[in-house]
């Protein structure tokens, strides 16, 4: 690997953000319980990662607006009293700024519960951009977001590792044409969950991630 690494693009829940033994897909489906429809839970990890009318569409393509209305009520609620990173995220976030990385967040939420999330954990200034998939014409596993990000941070795409703990997530930097797409197992899928979906690394967490990468960073950092 030749070129210099310049930004990280993270996920939010499972990646960044904690997610308490699938707390995203519990509430997922819940909502769509709510219709009378039982959904079985590798259904929901199958379309987790995902914008989330994309998500009960692939899952039923019935009710989609009155589920996702359901589903978006409840997280706002429960991330303004609960949302925390990762262990260990915070710091190796400020340490990857501090290097002059830049850090960007995507993810599969629309804007009202993911600024819900960045409010609650103070991130507002910790990282250099968010963008979510009601900010672009398609969400994952289309490249749109990562390009959005390329063109703000005014980053190539090919200096962009994408970081996710999804399928939906390693496909998303493969169709962008990332660097690498890095799975990380704090989430949904498991290794090799994550190496069949294409992840050229997998690690166990975003510290690891900083071990095995460091040495290729062309941040401008001290």
């Amino acid at each position: 690997m030749s070129s210099k690494i310049e930004c990280f693009v993270f996920d939010m829940a499972g990646t960044t953000i904690r997610d308490g033994k699938g707390f995203v897909g519990m509430k997922l489906a819940e909502a769509i319980g709510g219709y009378d429809f039982d959904i079985l839970p590798e259904e929901i990890d199958s379309v987790m990662g995902l914008e989330k009318h994309e998500a009960i569409r692939k899952l039923l393509n019935i009710h989609v607006d009155e589920i996702y209305k359901t589903f978006e009520h409840r997280m706002v609620q429960w991330y303004k009293q609960n949302a925390a990173p990762i262990d260990g995220v915070h710091q190796a976030l400020v340490y990857m700024r501090k290097k002059g990385l830049k850090v960007a967040l995507n993810t599969g939420f629309p804007s009202k519960i993911a600024d819900t999330i960045i409010d609650k954990i103070g991130w507002i200034d910790l990282v250099n951009i968010l963008v979510t998939p009601d900010m672009v014409e398609c969400g994952r596993p289309y490249p749109d977001m990562i390009r959005r990000i390329s063109k703000s941070l005014q980053v190539d795409v090919g200096k962009i590792i994408k970081v996710g703990d999804t399928s939906s997530d390693i496909e998303e930097g493969h169709n962008a044409n990332c660097l690498m797409s890095v799975g990380v197992t704090t989430g949904t899928c498991s290794e090799n969950e994550l190496v069949c979906a294409g992840a050229d690394m997998v690690v166990d967490s975003i510290w690891e991630l900083v071990a095995r990468t460091q040495d290729r960073w062309g941040g401008n950092g001290s």
